[in-house]
């Protein structure tokens, strides 16, 4: 049955996921104009947490209202919190629009991971179905008569359903292990106090950390960000742009940023530089701040 249903469905789901890769490609030549962010708060997709993010914005004289962060996709539950500090409630925003169609807008055009994550996704489960389909049947047709005939192989989903809580308790064993990616999500726990765990930003800054010691290039934006805000971690300019740099190497979007403004600002010892700010701004791609820091420069 699941087959069948998988066979009815999953064209139309491959269909409009492959369409929405297309929109975001096409989205990175969308013009832009200025917006707000006017709600900036955690949401749920089913079990996950998620940003729900929307913002106003005009468009030759008409209001308009959007939520897209980027087109195709939701951003991962273990980024909500970050989606939420680059969008605080009231921040200014570049927003770009469809020409055609000005209510479809985004705040990060350009292809995007999460809209690729969906595609791959269905083509995941669509290859799950039909192979535990054939799976079940072959077991089935081996399987002896009598009570032997019922037992069935308890599968990941099973022990996923009896144990709400397995996902994350092999995320913690992982930091706890030096799992450099796992040390980031629990130290984003810490830092939003979610998923059980207490709001506290002395223990996310100490794991962003260890996941930074280790090159993680998220984790080591994040904790520059926190030197900047002081959170967690004394207020230390100097501190935070050595982990931008770091992170900025790596092609950290946010980071590139920093370390712009840095250079354009001259602070935390950087050298006054324009020239280097700019293709810093560059670095950072289809990011909405770096291009915004550039049209204020005129470099189009």
């Amino acid at each position: 049955m699941l087959a069948l249903i998988a066979i009815i469905c999953f064209p139309y789901l491959f269909w409009t996921a492959w369409k929405n890769i297309r929109l975001a490609r096409a989205s990175a030549a969308w013009p832009s104009v200025p917006g707000t962010i006017t709600g900036s708060e955690r949401g749920k997709v089913a079990w996950r947490a998620v940003p729900r993010v929307t913002y106003s914005y005009r468009v030759e004289g008409s209001d308009f209202s959007g939520r897209n962060i980027t087109i195709g996709g939701l951003a991962s539950g273990k980024e909500t919190d970050s989606v939420l500090a680059r969008y605080p409630l009231g921040a200014p925003v570049t927003v770009h629009y469809a020409p055609r169609e000005p209510a479809t807008a985004t705040l990060e055009p350009g292809p995007n991971r999460y809209a690729n994550a969906v595609l791959r996704t269905y083509i995941v489960w669509f290859a799950v179905i039909i192979l535990s389909n054939v799976v079940v049947y072959l077991v089935n047709t081996k399987l002896p008569s009598g009570d032997d005939a019922s037992a069935k192989p308890r599968t990941y989903d099973d022990e996923a359903k009896a144990d709400p809580g397995l996902g994350d308790r092999l995320i913690r064993e992982g930091a706890d292990k030096g799992d450099a990616k796992d040390e980031s999500y629990v130290a984003t726990w810490y830092l939003g106090g979610t998923e059980g765990y207490p709001k506290d930003p002395v223990e996310a800054a100490k794991w962003f950390r260890k996941a930074a010691d280790q090159g993680e290039a998220s984790s080591q934006n994040l904790l520059g960000e926190l030197y900047v805000q002081g959170k967690g971690v004394p207020k230390d300019y100097t501190q935070a742009i050595q982990w931008f740099q770091k992170a900025a190497d790596q092609g950290e979007p946010h980071a590139c940023v920093w370390v712009g403004v840095a250079y354009q600002q001259g602070i935390a010892g950087m050298p006054k530089d324009t020239q280097k700010a700019i293709e810093w701004y560059k670095k950072a791609g289809n990011e909405p701040k770096a291009k915004e820091m550039l049209a204020r420069l005129g470099v189009h």
